[in-house]
């Protein structure tokens, strides 16, 4: 027997072809299996809702029992066009025994298949922290897709997150691709559809609606998403559109996240907004937000330069930092929307929401620019000092603007 095969199927395709044959009496089924290095084959009887690795080929679901295959079967396999490498696929109608897959040209050898269904491949993992489909009915509006919203997206899909709202206006650029979750593969895609099939490769059965409007624009649509939303990410790098998040957010009486990080990503900041505490309009008026944001794109740059600025200028403001110093304000944002989306009654999130308590969280990634006279690391645990995290305590604004305490 050659070396082994590997074979994998779908849960949810699975189930719904098994009840489809017992409903119309299916025995044979047509599909399409995707081939990734020549020995590992992907399943489907319908349209995966993700890109797949490898070179599509024929494949077939026989809905009978071992004992019940026949000659008569591969004569009718061959002419529905499968090929001797084609992938067979065995199915229990009545699910009694464990389906195996073997090529269509040699049918003596039987290999095992996987089924994959990513709700229990979740929980397996991450059972003792978020109990298997704890979110699955939870929906997130993520605004902004670029290197913090793309990465919240594939990590909250890989937390369990069951419905997605993905709002961006931008496409993926080459520049990009330095700290996107996406790759070269998807330069010149709109970003909520790339960022889309990030989610779905994670979990299959997500669902996900995309919106490629200006938020600044269409704010009807956005305090509607607000208000259907459990959970607001606001990834994006300019001050209008994150006033506008929070003017929607506010209004929805829905909690927010904003992650940002400031020049050249020298470090950088998360807010949360909860419902009846400090908005993001308070935290500025209180001169609780230094440094400007980081400029990341040609985009940011043309926002951040006065019109008298000469020939040249936005792009040079172009200067974004390393996916690494990034990463832990993405990291802390995500941290920071698990504790929101997830039951308060469980023991360990009840500690972590007692060790975060605070609106606001201040991180410094250089002893640069603002960090300059922060002292190094060390080996100090008691001092202030870069690569830690700092709670801030925010209050209230009682003139805001946008909490409506005037």
């Amino acid at each position: 027997m050659r070396a082994p095969f590997h074979y994998a199927i779908l849960a949810s395709q699975l189930e719904r072809l098994r009840s489809e044959a017992r409903r119309r009496r299916l025995r044979l089924v047509e599909g399409v299996a995707f081939v990734a290095d020549g020995e590992s084959f992907h399943l489907f009887h319908e349209k995966p809702s993700f890109p797949c690795a490898g070179l599509p080929l024929p494949c077939f679901f026989v809905i009978a029992e071992a004992s019940d295959l026949s000659g008569s079967l591969m004569e009718k396999l061959e002419a529905m066009g499968a090929r001797p490498e084609s992938p067979v696929l065995v199915l229990s109608p009545a699910g009694t025994a464990e389906p195996f897959a073997f090529p269509a040209g040699s049918p003596q050898e039987r290999f095992p298949v996987s089924v994959l269904s990513p709700e229990k491949d979740l929980a397996s993992r991450g059972g003792a922290i978020l109990e298997g489909g704890l979110l699955r009915e939870k929906k997130v509006l993520i605004v902004g897709l670029g290197s913090f919203g793309s990465v919240a997206a594939v990590e909250l899909a890989k937390s369990g997150v069951g419905h997605f709202v993905l709002a961006d206006n931008d496409r993926l650029e080459p520049g990009n691709l330095c700290r996107h979750a996406c790759s070269v593969a998807d330069v010149g895609r709109r970003k909520t559809l790339a960022v889309r099939d990030l989610v779905l490769a994670r979990n299959p059965d997500a669902q996900v609606e995309t919106f490629e409007g200006d938020v600044n624009v269409e704010g009807t649509w956005l305090r509607q998403a607000a208000r259907e939303c459990d959970l607001i990410l606001c990834m994006t790098g300019t001050a209008r559109s994150r006033f506008n998040v929070n003017a929607a957010c506010v209004g929805a009486g829905r909690s927010a996240i904003y992650a940002r990080a400031v020049t050249r990503a020298e470090g950088g900041d998360v807010f949360r907004y909860r419902p009846g505490g400090p908005c993001l309009a308070c935290l500025f008026s209180g001169g609780g937000v230094p440094g400007a944001p980081e400029v990341s794109s040609a985009r940011d740059a043309a926002e951040a330069a006065a019109d008298y600025a000469p020939p040249g200028y936005a792009e040079s403001l172009v200067q974004p930092g390393l996916a690494n110093d990034i990463a832990p304000l993405v990291g802390m944002a995500v941290k920071l929307s698990l504790l929101e989306l997830a039951p308060k009654d469980q023991p360990l999130w009840r500690k972590l929401g007692e060790d975060l308590e605070a609106p606001f969280y201040v991180w410094a990634n250089r002893r640069e620019g603002l960090y300059e006279e922060y002292p190094p690391l060390g080996y100090n645990f008691n001092k202030s000092a870069i690569l830690r995290w700092y709670g801030v305590r925010v209050a209230r604004d009682s003139s805001c603007l946008a909490c409506g305490l005037g």
